[in-house]
């Protein structure tokens, strides 16, 4: 069995990271048996530039090594002319999407292995308590309102996007038309769908309403107390907003301010930034774009955080929480590290979002794929992706000229071409062919979306999910030429 997330050996390594040392001391175990290679810097930085320059508004990317720095880039612009016209740099914060479920996954996991008795009065390893029920956790007035199917989903479920959540049509949400996450309890799953894998935020979304929960068991009857004194509605703004906050206040207090160095993202940028004097990233629509960007403040716009996107986070922050979960035991242990991704059986991962295959990896190191955590709103895009020999790259473009797939893409091809591995000629045609499918997947998504919205009917609805499939196959086609030809975009 090869691990991708397996620990490096690693000896007290720390390294300055603008404000401080990257990560604490190390726990060793097997790297694994892959062939020696030599990694070079200039090589790195060169072609990642190559990749981005030109092609995004700005872009920010760290790469790093058993938790320290090893070659980073940046380059363009966070903020165009309209904006202040403010140059990119790794210490810019920008919206990163659902590359912040990673954060999300990573602080449930560290409460499964914790210790204390008030947190964990059963006693459960990480196994039993990924094989616990969730709704003993939820709101008297979310357990006794929702649909019965639920019951059957347990943490496992989540990590894995197996849970069953689908999409919500206008008819599912409550009074105010807003989307919430027990209008997905209420809804129910279809038992088809249940246990096979399907990426949906709303898995994620949930776990902003369960870690503080369980970080803090007297929760739940304090809520209780509150929604009957209120007389709340299991769909209502209060009891979302009530537990999501004290969600944010555990992930700032007892995991971002926690690590090595210290982090500070943001989900409400436009009042936190400005207290701090920081500037931040808003996104484009292209590289070229003359208008105002647009920040996705989620408090802004919902009254609350989630734990599935809306996060404002630079580069080497992103690169200081996964050195402290890779390259360290601040966060979780090796034991449930190696539980995330077993390339083997890389469909059982979990927390994980994506895998990217490559040949040239495949030949070198005989790992079929690799996990990554895309992240994707309006214009941003953003990776964490997980390389051979204990290397991840982290990336961020703050531009809609590419996905998610293409930031990890590019900082893949990065990373085979410091290492000697020469790219084909027929890579550029491909990937600009990628890009384009990878567009169409996305609008015709978003189309199948807004035909269910608008209840548009049987055959519209049809039509919708025949040519998103279409454009899956395309892009899947595209996606195996690429591998064959030994490239990444």
């Amino acid at each position: 069995m090869k691990k991708i997330i397996q620990q490096s050996l690693l000896a007290s390594a720390t390294l300055a990271v603008g404000i401080g040392s990257m990560i604490s001391t190390a726990h060793a175990l097997p790297l694994g048996t892959i062939p020696p290679f030599t990694f070079d810097k200039a090589l790195f930085e060169a072609r990642v530039r190559k990749a981005f320059d030109g092609d995004v508004m700005g872009y920010e990317a760290v790469l790093i090594k058993d938790g320290q720095v090893v070659a980073q880039a940046a380059n363009g612009m966070a903020r165009n002319v309209a904006d202040g016209n403010v140059k990119m740099n790794t210490s810019m914060p920008a919206n990163i999407g659902s590359t912040i479920k990673f954060t999300g996954g990573i602080t449930l996991l560290n409460l499964f292995e914790s210790k204390n008795t008030t947190i964990n009065p059963h006693g459960w390893s990480v196994d039993q308590w990924l094989d616990q029920p969730i709704y003993h956790y939820f709101p008297a007035i979310w357990q006794s309102n929702m649909d019965a199917s639920i019951k059957q989903i347990k943490f496992r479920h989540l990590l894995q996007h197996r849970s069953g959540f689908r999409g919500l049509t206008a008819n599912d949400k409550g009074d105010d038309g807003l989307k919430r996450m027990y209008d997905y309890l209420e809804k129910g799953i279809d038992q088809a769908n249940f246990d096979v894998r399907s990426y949906q935020n709303a898995n994620f979304s949930l776990i902003t309403y369960l870690t503080p929960v369980i970080a803090d068991p007297g929760l739940l009857t304090k809520v209780n107390q509150e929604a009957f004194a209120g007389n709340w509605k299991p769909e209502g703004a209060e009891i979302h907003k009530r537990i999501a906050d004290a969600w944010e206040k555990h992930i700032h207090g007892h995991i971002y301010s926690q690590i090595t160095p210290p982090i500070r993202p943001s989900c409400n940028p436009t009042v936190e930034y400005p207290k701090m004097g920081r500037s931040w990233a808003p996104d484009y629509k292209s590289a070229g774009d003359d208008d105002k960007g647009t920040t996705r403040d989620s408090r802004a716009s919902n009254g609350y955080c989630q734990a599935q996107g809306g996060w404002y986070i630079t580069a080497r922050e992103l690169a200081a929480f996964v050195a402290n979960y890779h390259a360290s035991n601040t966060l979780v242990s090796g034991a449930t590290r190696d539980k995330l991704f077993d390339d083997d059986q890389s469909n059982e991962r979990m927390v994980w979002s994506f895998t990217i295959g490559d040949t040239a990896i495949n030949e070198k190191f005989h790992y079929k794929s690799l996990p990554y955590m895309g992240g994707d709103h309006g214009g941003a895009h953003a990776t964490i992706l997980a390389l051979p020999g204990g290397y991840f790259a982290v990336g961020i473009i703050n531009s809609d000229d590419f996905s998610s797939y293409g930031v990890t893409a590019r900082l893949l091809r990065g990373f085979k071409t410091a290492i000697g591995i020469a790219e084909d000629p027929s890579c550029p045609g491909l990937g600009t062919a990628i890009i384009g499918a990878v567009n169409e997947v996305a609008l015709r998504s978003s189309q199948l979306q807004a035909a269910q919205d608008a209840n548009a009917g049987a055959a519209a609805i049809r039509a919708a999910y025949n040519n998103l499939t279409l454009a899956q196959a395309k892009l899947a086609t595209l996606r195996a030429k690429a591998e064959t030809a030994v490239c990444s975009l």
